[in-house]
């Protein structure tokens, strides 16, 4: 399957994923000063591009090929005349794949294109993540680069799908639920991805709290020397820690635009405050953990003892709720019932004796989860016994009469009786028990 591509904000989406791919790899070179001026040329481009594939409505058209075709020689001017020259390869291959791209935008019309280029957007943005030049101020555009990438998949999705009831003729979903549906299922997903992220263990704090990037040193290639910094200023210092005051450099940096310098500087300054409103509380924090670690060292065999103490008794709750789930208790009062009562006949006599031996068989039947509930009489517990033991009706009407006879009869049962109710008990405890 591979459905047309017809929805607008899909390429909304996909513009606003490849200028942030491209803008990551032109922030590496903000020191010249260009950042704005490029920025504008590969809007422009991506912009104008997509907007060809878009007119032609899911279907490839010859007009969408032709301006491939116009859009790929300018490409490869360009490619001759500014990326190779410019920056040489990789950097320059890399922007040849973003001109090769934009021709590719002109026959954008299928799901398949779609991918294809969201995955050239992706290895643009990673080449730019992996430069040795790439710090933590890069995040101001490779994070809306994966939020655009999600709403972008989603947002074709939730589309698709919508189509599809509308073609089936089930239902007319309105865009502003559509809509609603695309923020509500690319939040969603982003949340999910950042508390993944955010439980996944990282190598060190210190790791996390260095300039984003690899760094450079000595081992760069022999580019950087020593005490040189990258590009953020950061030098290479493995251990860095970002600080306010090493934002507020990065935010000076030359040729860093205005509003990314802007929303440094406050995030800086919100740090600044959180920290100082957080030290008191780590300063506590970090006594209690003292205090704890003080009291464990004092207190270690007595907490070995009681850990041992609660994982015997979890233990013996679990081995106690096992048996009550197997009815190990019921099962052995059954044996002993049958031992006494059935076997050595050691009942008692008269009412007693009777009592004896129908409680008994009561026990055999609960062990198949056919007890006997307190509001049932004899009579509702022999229909229960028989919808369930066809096979012992006589014998269970016979016991149930014997019994109502001793229980509620004029004179309590003699012998006879009661051997009687005895052999009806062994015959069902040795074909139910």
């Amino acid at each position: 399957m591979n459905p047309p591509l017809t929805y607008l904000p899909v390429y909304f989406g996909f513009f606003a994923t490849l200028v942030l791919a491209i803008a990551s790899n032109v922030f590496l070179d903000i020191e010249h000063g260009t950042f704005g001026f490029e920025m504008l040329v590969w809007s422009a481009v991506y912009g104008f591009t997509l907007w060809i594939g878009w007119r032609q409505r899911g279907r490839n058209t010859e007009s969408g090929r032709t301006w491939q075709m116009r859009i790929l020689l300018v490409g490869i001017a360009a490619s001759v005349l500014v990326f190779l020259p410019g920056w040489g390869l990789p950097r320059g291959g890399l922007y040849i794949l973003a001109a090769l791209q934009a021709s590719y935008n002109c026959v954008t019309v299928t799901r398949r294109h779609l991918h294809i280029g969201l995955l050239v957007a992706t290895v643009i943005a990673m080449f730019a993540a992996s430069h040795f030049r790439a710090d933590w101020t890069m995040l101001f555009y490779l994070v809306p680069f994966v939020v655009a990438a999600v709403f972008t998949l989603v947002a074709e999705q939730i589309n698709r799908r919508a189509e599809d009831v509308r073609a089936a003729s089930l239902s007319g979903l309105r865009i502003g639920g559509q809509g609603a549906a695309i923020a509500s299922a690319s939040l969603v997903i982003l949340l999910l991805a950042g508390f993944l992220y955010a439980i996944t263990p990282q190598i060190s704090r210190s790791s996390l709290l260095w300039s984003y990037g690899v760094p450079v040193g000595g081992n760069s290639g022999g580019a950087a020397k020593p005490g040189a910094s990258n590009a953020a200023g950061n030098g290479d210092i493995p251990g860095y820690r970002l600080t306010p005051d090493r934002m507020r450099e990065s935010a000076a940096r030359h040729g860093m635009p205005g509003w990314q310098a802007g929303s440094i500087r406050v995030l800086a300054t919100v740090t600044e405050t959180l920290e100082a409103f957080m030290a008191p509380v780590q300063q506590a924090l970090t006594e209690l953990w003292n205090s704890i670690k003080e009291w464990l060292k004092n207190n270690i065999n007595t907490v070995i003892a009681s850990l041992l103490a609660l994982m015997l008794s979890a233990l013996l709750i679990a081995f106690w709720r096992l048996l009550r789930e197997a009815k190990a208790g019921v099962w052995l009062i059954t044996r002993w019932d049958y031992l006494v009562y059935g076997v050595l006949g050691r009942h008692r006599s008269g009412r007693d004796g009777a009592l004896q031996l129908y409680s008994a068989m009561e026990r055999v039947f609960s062990l198949h989860d056919l007890a006997r509930s307190r509001s049932m009489n004899v009579r509702e517990y022999l229909s229960v016994l028989c919808r369930f033991q066809t096979s012992l009706r006589t014998t269970l009407i016979e016991m149930t009469l014997l019994f109502e006879d001793a229980r509620y009869g004029g004179t309590p049962p003699g012998d006879k009786q009661l051997t009687r109710m005895r052999a009806l008990y062994r015959t069902l405890y040795r074909s139910a028990g």
